[in-house]
């Protein structure tokens, strides 16, 4: 084991975090510009047996790996905020912005306040694996500097701006009234993306249309901006004929209007329809498995098969 050389309390830094469901992600960034990072490291196994702090200095190639005992997201940011004291380098910190997964409506980063905390804690239902560790963390620090500021980035905030249409599930309208709709997620690593592009490809690649993609133990894609450039042309053939979005994009599927339109009306009236699309084998596949619920309605359209049963 080496010990990461001390850092000057002096120099005004910039903590960052991301708490995982069993681990933690943090960084030392030196207020400047551009912002310099001086060191980086994870908290990993927290809550198992061998949890483990490893810190990576880049300016000096040196690492500090310590093992101890960590219960709960509380425990291991008590450990690290000590190792950092250890170092000089909590003393020199001037904010902490900590990832957010689930922001519900937040369209932008927020300083922590009671008030949003609080709602925070309302928010745990709708994850239960994140928010409660990203609770711990923010409170744990509150705790050792009332005074410092906190600021959260939410995931979900760089999706606030898809059409209701994109945020709407297929399922009866007063789940969404409650909450229950498309949030998207990993929306900071998306938004790192997006400035990556516009710096290596120029402002006019960005401004096109981009596939991303997020890889890791949690994996996604996301279209930019070509999920606007879809919606838009869905929402304008609402106008011209006479369907609703969901109804546009059936028929986009080869689904014939006739059908649409009841399918429409089922899911108005609190009705399900489950669409299986695929090869051959798969649709076979499905058919023997839906068949077996009993639908109200099965139907098949070239290559797809819908079910609409009561709710």
């Amino acid at each position: 084991m080496t010990k990461a050389s001390s850092m000057k309390p002096d120099s005004p830094r910039i903590l960052t975090i991301s708490g995982g469901s069993s681990s933690i992600k943090f960084a030392l960034y030196q207020v400047g510009e551009p912002l310099e990072r001086r060191l980086y490291g994870k908290v990993d196994r927290i809550g198992l047996s061998g949890t483990n702090l490893t810190i990576n200095d880049p300016t000096g190639n040196q690492q500090d790996n310590r093992s101890f005992a960590a219960a709960d997201h509380r425990s291991a940011a008590k450990f690290l905020i000590d190792w950092l004291e250890e170092q000089n380098g909590f003393a020199s910190v001037r904010a902490v912005g900590h990832r957010v997964v689930h922001g519900m409506q937040h369209t932008a980063p927020e300083l922590v306040t009671q008030e949003l905390l609080d709602e925070l804690h309302r928010l745990r239902l709708y994850d239960p694996d994140h928010p409660p560790r990203e609770i711990e963390l923010i409170e744990a620090l509150r705790q050792r500097d009332p005074k410092l500021p906190q600021v959260a980035c939410f995931d979900t905030a760089f999706h606030r701006t898809m059409p209701r249409v994109a945020r709407l599930l297929p399922i009866p309208r007063r789940f969404d009234a409650k909450g229950v709709q498309r949030y998207g997620f990993h929306g900071l690593s998306y938004a790192y993306l997006m400035e990556e592009v516009a710096r290596v490809a120029g402002a006019k690649a960005a401004q096109g249309r981009v596939i991303l993609a997020h890889l890791g133990n949690g994996a996604s894609l996301a279209a930019v901006p070509l999920v606007s450039w879809i919606v838009g042309a869905l929402e304008g053939a609402i106008v011209v004929g006479g369907l609703s979005a969901i109804g546009v994009g059936l028929y986009s599927l080869g689904i014939p209007k006739e059908s649409i339109l009841w399918y429409e009306i089922a899911l108005k009236t609190g009705r399900f329809v489950l669409i299986a699309h695929g090869s051959m084998d798969d649709t076979t596949r499905a058919k023997g498995i839906l068949n077996r619920t009993k639908p109200e309605r099965f139907e098949h359209h070239q290559s797809t098969y819908q079910l609409c049963e009561s709710n």
